[in-house]
């Protein structure tokens, strides 16, 4: 997976939640394959809406790429059923032989409260000509238990299915489950994740978590609202790994501040040969809809 497109995929789960390394702590961790899903609620977590600068901080010599730069705005919504999530980014990539490129993505998903039901669609963008689309829906067993597997299933492109290994997770429920960890003093959660971001299928993320720095206010942006920021966060440090065969190297791996609401206060990617930052720069709340009237 090239720097970019990791970049890409990890920009359409990250954001949120909340990929070797770090080990932050010692103490016990959960397990590899999480419990079912429905004995974790994502209903603790905040709808919101975010944005984000996003900045190039470090590049290897012989790095093709010399600057990144952009912002991204991530909303998530509760509604009666489920999260829906719309976020779109825009990044300028600076290249050393070759011209500039502007990559403009929209991503959008619905996930059921109980994580068990997922459906996705993108487009990207690349110098205004589109050059990836996906759509598709992915279900997870409902049988609390259960051996069989889940389906991810892609209409655009057709033909493209995926089997879900026992207690794979969607993005949602990964974040509730990671700050479920936290909470718990946990100091390793490793999960499968599917997040229909590309083609490849699930990622395994190892997560290795910090000591809590319980709520404080902090010198933020005026357009950050920090009561929804002012609660307990907990660095985290993640190293992401290819589902489709054994790696001893990550894709990619990152460090972030998470917050107890499941945002994301801050974060640092590191990809093989470049990094960056993603600052938060604004941030509201955004309320559940009204059901049952």
């Amino acid at each position: 997976m090239s720097g970019a497109t990791a970049f890409l995929k990890e920009l359409s789960y990250f954001v949120f939640g909340c990929t070797c390394i770090l080990l932050l702590g010692g103490g016990g961790s959960m397990a590899a394959t999480p419990p079912a899903a429905n004995v974790i609620s994502s209903h603790n977590l905040a709808g919101h809406k975010a944005v984000y600068d996003i900045q190039l901080s470090s590049s290897k010599m012989g790095s093709a790429v010399i600057g990144i730069h952009g912002r991204m705005t991530y909303i998530v919504k509760p509604s009666c059923e489920g999260w829906i999530v719309d976020h779109q980014f825009r990044l300028i990539y600076d290249y050393t032989n070759n011209p500039s490129s502007e990559v403009d993505t929209k991503f959008a998903s619905f996930e059921n409260y109980n994580g068990q039901q997922f459906q996705f669609s993108s487009t990207r963008r690349s110098n205004g000509e589109i050059n990836s689309e996906l759509r598709g829906d992915a279900n997870l067993p409902s049988v609390e238990g259960t051996k069989n597997m889940g389906t991810a299933r892609y209409s655009i492109p057709t033909n493209l299915t995926y089997h879900l290994s026992t207690g794979t997770l969607f993005p949602i429920m990964h974040t509730a489950y990671l700050v479920a960890a936290a909470e718990a003093g946990q100091k390793v959660f490793n999960a499968h994740v599917f997040d229909g971001s590309d083609e490849d299928g699930p990622v395994e993320i190892n997560a290795f978590i910090g000591p809590v720095h319980k709520a404080q206010k902090w010198d933020a942006p005026k357009n950050i609202d920090q009561n929804l920021t002012a609660v307990d966060e907990w660095p985290v440090r993640m190293a992401v790994f290819s589902d489709k065969e054994e790696q001893s190297e990550a894709e990619y791996e990152l460090t972030m501040t998470l917050l107890k609401n499941g945002i994301i206060k801050d974060m640092a990617v590191e990809y093989h040969d470049f990094s960056i930052t993603q600052k938060l720069v604004a941030l509201e709340k955004i309320t559940a809809e009204k059901c049952g009237e």
